[in-house]
């Protein structure tokens, strides 16, 4: 683990230079990004990834969902395709982004599921489950993210469940949600700003609870370094400028030799680039080296 976060100050120089005319590029355009649309999971339980193709009708609030089971042998079956009703009130009524996640850790997997053009934060997460004859039926909705531009999972917590997390450039958001014990989905820890339709990111386990915590680096009204905390604790911020001029690259690295994952920072300005080190105590509390 160590070995795949290490890092030198010479490659971060190298490699993660940006101009400071960056700061005049425009986020991606929503249009321009990816629909994942097609993604893969344990859908029925049996430790074996499963692909899901998800309706692309998007004129009827009936949905349609494809799903090819995977095969112990390598290889997926015929999909078996399910219709269901839509959540939403106006079209674009069907998702094109979801993941598979095991709700409150029943052992029974759902599907996830969400719109790269749904307006509502109310009802931004539709949950579809697999009945007894493989059909996917749509079983329950929770607040979101409106106009979502991605949707991940992750263990946040470190309770064993995977977590959600979501951003849109629509309305400068990065959100996670937490897998409920109960099966349900609730707002968590992390809340940031961003233009990017995914921002740069990383994750690591910082405070040592178990719990990914996520590394950003993100451009907003402001520009700012930080580290979020999957569970709780108050997020460390390494850098800010509210100009907006300079630009910030976050690195996790070990640099002191111990097993605590530290941070590099890469600042950029008009003036040059320069590298710092902030050292982790082990409870995600650092020292500027």
């Amino acid at each position: 683990m160590r070995k795949s976060l290490a890092i030198t100050a010479l490659a971060v120089l190298a490699a993660f230079v940006v101009p400071a005319s960056a700061t005049a590029t425009p986020s991606t355009p929503r249009a321009a990004t990816a629909r994942a649309d097609v993604f893969r999971g344990d859908v029925n339980g049996d430790r074996i990834a499963d692909q899901v193709t998800l309706g692309a009708d998007q004129v009827s609030p009936t949905c349609s969902i494809k799903v090819a089971y995977g095969r112990a042998g390598g290889g997926f079956g015929t999909p078996v395709e399910s219709k269901y009703q839509s959540v939403q009130t106006h079209a674009p009524y069907c998702p094109d982004m979801g993941v598979v996640v095991d709700l409150g850790g029943d052992g029974k997997p759902e599907i996830v599921a969400t719109g790269f053009s749904w307006d509502s934060a109310a009802r931004a997460f539709q949950v579809l489950r697999r009945n007894s004859q493989n059909q996917i039926r749509s079983v329950a909705t929770y607040p979101g993210v409106a106009y979502p531009s991605t949707l991940r999972k992750v263990d946040f917590t470190g309770d064993g469940r995977e977590d959600l997390w979501v951003s849109t450039d629509q309305s400068l958001e990065l959100r996670s949600f937490t897998n409920a014990a109960d099966g349900g989905i609730t707002a968590g820890n992390i809340s940031a700003c961003t233009r990017a339709p995914i921002p740069k990111h990383s994750f690591a386990d910082f405070n040592g609870d178990g719990g990914q915590d996520m590394l950003l680096s993100l451009s907003c009204t402001y520009t700012t370094a930080e580290l979020q905390f999957g569970a709780g604790k108050p997020k460390v911020t390494f850098a800010r400028d509210d100009t907006g001029r300079s630009q910030y690259e976050v690195f996790a690295t070990y640099q002191n030799g111990d097993e605590y994952p530290d941070v590099a920072l890469v600042t950029t300005t008009e003036t040059g680039t320069t590298l710092r080190h902030f050292i982790n105590d082990g409870a995600g509390n650092f020292t500027a080296q």
